[in-house]
């Protein structure tokens, strides 16, 4: 599988799969008591709104941050992505969530200091994101519903209280975030167990990422983080707003991040099933009744 891969690093590792991702191939590999990971990029097919050239400019933007990955090489033209690896999975705890509004608190400030070329260059474009969604769904049957949730959207985001626009990850939850802790030696062990005292939480998984709408990423960090409004209305973007503006922009993020997942699990619900693997995933995403009634929520919740 990695013949055709001109990298020193890669040719060298005895590469094993190391997580099992909804989309991409995930192997990992210890060279010179280094531990490194190795994306394999899904299609299109699979990754739906996923743009590796935004990816790979934000990747290469945010490279030397405390937040971020380390990047040893992006090759977009075969298809994978070659980085360190960031430590171990978060663990929930008050000083974890703490650090996670670190983090947030971070890459605010740094977006504050991008020049109008780079911003230019890493652009979000939510209305055609979702217009790839509605061409995908309107060749198939069965499809009004969610069709319609897609509709819903772009007035949506315009529904949200302004708030200037920001580098976002647009899929922030716990297995997208490590702490970023030492390699033991001889590659053999990770330290699992810091407590997050003194390990660095980093975000991985950019793929979504680009200059867009900061409320996504409060929304989603609300959810998956448990963390309370009042500590995210302290954030910079949004503390110059009244509680009850931003508690009501912090509900309806989360009503368009749970539209959105509708959308992108009824598309993979659209995929043929090939394997047993596919099989089992395809019953954690849930079946089409499932999704239908998750969708009429989502259309309610929108209105």
């Amino acid at each position: 599988m990695f013949s055709n891969i001109d990298n020193p690093i890669v040719r060298s590792g005895q590469w094993q799969k190391f997580a099992t991702g909804s989309s991409n191939k995930i192997y990992s590999a210890c060279v010179a008591k280094q531990i490194y990971v190795l994306r394999i990029n899904a299609s299109t097919d699979y990754a739906f709104g996923v743009s590796r050239e935004r990816e790979a400019k934000v990747l290469a933007l945010i490279q030397g941050q405390s937040w971020a990955p380390t990047i040893i090489e992006n090759n977009l033209d075969q298809g994978w992505c070659l980085m360190l690896h960031q430590g171990s999975n978060y663990t929930e705890s008050e000083n974890a969530k703490n650090q996670i509004l670190t983090m947030l608190r971070k890459m605010q400030l740094f977006s504050s200091q991008l020049d109008n070329a780079i911003i230019k260059s890493i652009d979000f474009d939510y209305l055609g994101l979702f217009n790839s969604y509605i061409k995908k769904l309107s060749v198939g049957q069965g499809n009004d519903l969610v069709l319609q949730l897609c509709s819903l959207l772009h007035c949506s985001l315009e529904k949200l209280p302004a708030v200037g626009r920001a580098l976002v990850h647009q899929d922030l939850h716990p297995k997208n975030v490590c702490c970023n802790a030492r390699i033991a030696s001889g590659c053999t062990t990770l330290v699992e167990n810091t407590g997050l005292d003194t390990g660095q939480l980093v975000a991985i998984d950019w793929e979504y990422a680009g200059w867009g709408n900061p409320w996504l990423d409060i929304a989603a960090v609300h959810q998956a983080f448990v963390i309370d409004g009042e500590s995210l209305h302290r954030l910079p973007l949004f503390s110059g707003m009244s509680a009850r503006q931003f508690n009501a922009g912090l509900d309806h993020g989360v009503a368009i991040n749970n539209a959105l997942a509708c959308i992108w699990y009824w598309l993979r619900s659209e995929l043929p099933v090939k394997n047993a693997i596919e099989q089992a995933e395809q019953q954690i995403l849930g079946n089409r009744s499932q999704l239908q009634r998750q969708a009429e929520q989502c259309i309610r919740a929108l209105r």
